[in-house]
């Protein structure tokens, strides 16, 4: 049996093992365009501030290891096209027979274009591969680079403005939205208000307009509610988002959804027969409520990779709840959130504090957090936490709102204790007694007041 994998990236190689411990037997070969495989995209940020010294430390497994495994690598191979209906995958040097074919050609940056930014320019800096980092810190270590604008607040670009001020770079960071990585209400201010005081520039609802430079630096032209602006650089970072890689499943004649992306089910199978798709360039199903979701998280697609590796071998696995759920280290805290701004649109939100601003231990610090759930049912449906123990809060989250758990039963819940650890009452069942709280005064009408 042939099984095709196109994409070495988290949810390829997921795929690629996964299909190979499922059928043993199975001759399993996984075609990469470039030349990277198994990146640790998220590792990349504390590769620049310095944390992460050694880049072969950004590669999760090697070639010697996949080989050990039985999978076969092709790299700077990129597929051209696939047939379908012959079960064909063509390259520049093969035409490769397959009874099931894995796609997983991930994402790719938004066109900056329209900025008028020349990318050739050394100045100018995208973070997606470990070749871009690497590049970007041998820049940083020439001394040379005193000021960088990073243009994008979503969770790259915070992480990146952490790094450069790691370096004792001096930062500005623009966004065109009021608040950073779709955060709300007191987690959104407690992450504005860090970064201005470990020293950033921020400018919210800024509109980059322009952004020009030669190999010394350049300025960038933005615009708030007053009139336009420029702001000077030694380097710029764009880190403006990024979209689904779609093209080689279109033209194959896949589905592809609202989102852009490519449609698959339960199962990771697309419209086509015989083809599963995984990774940042698919729409995945949205626990049966509401339309599919575009997830472009590493975790996500390495879990949805796993099911369509064991699938493409003969196994029949679905995915189950998928909620988003993400975390990020924020300097000496923590940022998370689980649920997407489609679940908070109608939601009723609720925010809830622990911890001190002066603990005895570093671990009990503030933290802050939202909670939106919907007004009638009280059904969970996100969570958005900025403290110590966030992560541990997501991932419990989570689980709750997969067991449709309501935020009264956190009050009934066993949560432990320990002094250095976390506080008697767990910050869960403090948002529960909030929520009640709230519940009263809106019930004898002294809520708000």
């Amino acid at each position: 049996m042939n099984i095709g994998v196109v994409g070495a990236g988290a949810a390829g190689l997921a795929a690629a093992t996964r299909a190979k411990r499922v059928n043993p037997q199975a001759r399993v070969v996984v075609f990469e365009a470039g030349r990277e495989f198994s990146r640790a995209t998220c590792s990349l940020p504390y590769y620049l501030s310095g944390e992460i010294s050694d880049q072969e430390r950004l590669q999760g497994v090697t070639q010697q290891q996949l080989e050990a495994q039985g999978v076969e690598l092709r790299l700077e191979t990129p597929v051209l096209e696939i047939d379908s209906s012959q079960r064909v995958l063509t390259t520049a040097a093969e035409r490769f027979s397959y009874q099931k074919l894995v796609v997983a050609t991930g994402s790719r940056g938004r066109d900056p274009s329209l900025l008028g930014v020349d990318l050739r320019c050394p100045c100018v800096w995208r973070l997606r591969t470990i070749a871009d980092a690497v590049e970007i810190r041998r820049h940083i270590e020439t001394g040379r680079i005193r000021r960088v604008a990073v243009v994008g607040g979503g969770y790259v670009g915070v992480e990146a403005v952490e790094a450069f001020l790691a370096q004792g770079l001096q930062v500005a960071l623009f966004h065109r939205q009021s608040s950073l990585m779709r955060l709300q209400g007191r987690p959104a201010d407690a992450v504005n208000r860090t970064l201005l005081e470990r020293g950033a520039e921020l400018y919210l609802d800024s509109e980059v307009l322009q952004i020009e430079c030669d190999r010394h630096g350049g300025h960038l032209t933005y615009q708030n509610s007053q009139s336009p602006s420029h702001y000077h650089f030694d380097a710029v970072l764009l880190s403006i988002g990024m979209e689904p890689e779609t093209k080689l499943l279109e033209e194959a004649g896949a589905r592809v959804g609202p989102t852009g992306a490519v449609q698959v089910s339960a199962r990771g199978e697309t419209s086509l027969s015989n083809i599963y798709a995984c990774g940042d360039g698919v729409e995945l199903p949205a626990n049966g409520r509401g339309p599919g979701r575009w997830v472009p998280l590493a975790t996500t697609a390495a879990r949805v990779g796993r099911i369509c590796g064991e699938n493409a071998a003969g196994g029949s696995r679905r995915l189950g709840f998928l909620g988003g759920s993400l975390a990020l280290r924020f300097f000496n805290s923590e940022v998370g959130m689980v649920g997407t701004p489609d679940d908070w649109t109608d939601a009723e939100a609720l925010e809830f504090q622990w911890g001190s601003d002066h603990p005895v231990f570093p671990t009990r610090g503030r933290g802050v957090g939202l909670i939106f759930q919907e007004p009638r049912s009280q059904r969970l449906v996100g969570l958005q936490v900025v403290g110590p123990q966030a992560s541990s809060l997501v991932d419990l989250f989570s689980l709750a709102m997969d067991q449709e758990m309501t935020l009264s039963q956190f009050q009934e819940q066993d949560f432990c204790y320990n002094p250095p650890l976390k506080g008697m009452w767990h910050p869960l069942f403090l948002a529960s007694r909030a929520a009640e709280k709230r519940q009263a005064e809106v019930a004898t009408g002294r809520y708000g007041r």
